[in-house]
């Protein structure tokens, strides 16, 4: 449905007028369907296209080395 949504999508936003390349139209996507699929999903296991680490301990090291970068 991603997919789909995408063909739709940009086929829409170019005939609006909208100049918008197809990669960025997948990224909008895809942050719209993570969005919405985060709120379906609770917890382990996250669908592979997410991205999200399985092992919980691997999560909280990006997460301290992100919170180190960010200060």
């Amino acid at each position: 449905w991603v997919r789909e949504r995408h063909q739709r999508q940009w086929r829409a936003r170019w005939k609006v007028g909208e100049d918008v390349t197809r990669a960025e139209d997948i990224r909008d996507v895809l942050r719209v369907s993570v969005h919405y699929a985060m709120r379906e999903v609770t917890g382990p296991p996250f669908p592979p296209w997410l991205a999200v680490p399985a092992d919980l301990d691997v999560l909280d090291t990006k997460i301290a080395r992100l919170s180190t970068l960010v200060g």
